[in-house]
């Protein structure tokens, strides 16, 4: 995904992760925290663990924790690096221009699979499509998902 910040473009692939970032974000302290929507009741559920899978739905509630390791991962795969303690960035700015990012790939894939699909049957319900988990939302919304990017 492309994500317009800081007056340059940059590209970030969760493909692209290495082992070595993996581990870091696996070694951070505490791990990480995130919650998930009881289908049943509607209650939040907290959950946490330390692999990328918990940093990734961390990530899906806009930790400022996550964002930083996300700002140092996509920093390292544009060739710029930084090290995680002095990743520094206007965060909330940080938040909006991933989300317009993501929500720009979503879009593509979407576009691409309709296209690829071909023309639709005129009777009978249309498919839903899929494609990555829902955009991450910002802290004090409704935090429910399950999926993952």
């Amino acid at each position: 995904m492309k994500i317009e910040f800081e007056g340059r473009t940059w590209s970030y692939d969760d493909d692209l992760i290495t082992v070595g970032q993996a581990e870091v974000i696996e070694a951070a302290p505490g791990g990480w925290a995130w919650t998930v929507r009881d289908e049943n009741t509607g209650e939040e559920q907290p959950r946490s663990g330390h692999s990328v899978y918990d940093w990734r739905q961390s990530v899906g509630e806009s930790s400022a924790r996550a964002f930083r390791y996300l700002y140092w991962i996509m920093r390292e795969q544009n060739g710029d690096p930084v090290g995680l303690e002095e990743a520094s960035f206007a965060f909330p700015k940080f938040v909006a221009a991933f989300l317009a990012g993501w929500r720009a790939e979503v879009q593509a894939r979407t576009a691409e699979e309709e296209e690829d699909a071909g023309p639709t049957r005129a009777a009978g319900p249309a498919s839903p499509q899929t494609g990555p988990a829902p955009a991450p939302k910002p802290r004090g919304s409704s935090r429910g998902r399950s999926g993952g990017s």
